[in-house]
């Protein structure tokens, strides 16, 4: 792991810790929703390529939520609350 993989971590452990209502539903909502849609699909024979395609896109852009959030946090952390 290098030293940019270990500050984001680092960092998304400290903006979790702050504040974990939301960064876990921005982080993990999407995928969990995206996982029991694939689970009803397979349930009641959904085409799966759909399926899989929506949990790769939500997979996708629940990271982009993620990376936003963390840019967000970094900002605050540097020039103080924007609201």
């Amino acid at each position: 792991m290098d030293d940019n993989t270990a500050s984001e971590l680092d960092t998304f452990v400290r903006m979790a810790r702050e504040s974990p209502v939301r960064t876990g539903l921005l982080t993990f909502s999407l995928p969990l929703f995206a996982l029991l849609q694939l689970l009803n699909g397979v349930l009641h024979g959904g085409s799966l390529l759909f399926i899989g395609s929506f949990l790769v896109l939500a997979i996708a852009c629940s990271v982009l939520l993620a990376q936003y959030q963390l840019a967000i946090y970094r900002r605050q952390r540097l020039s103080g609350p924007y609201y």
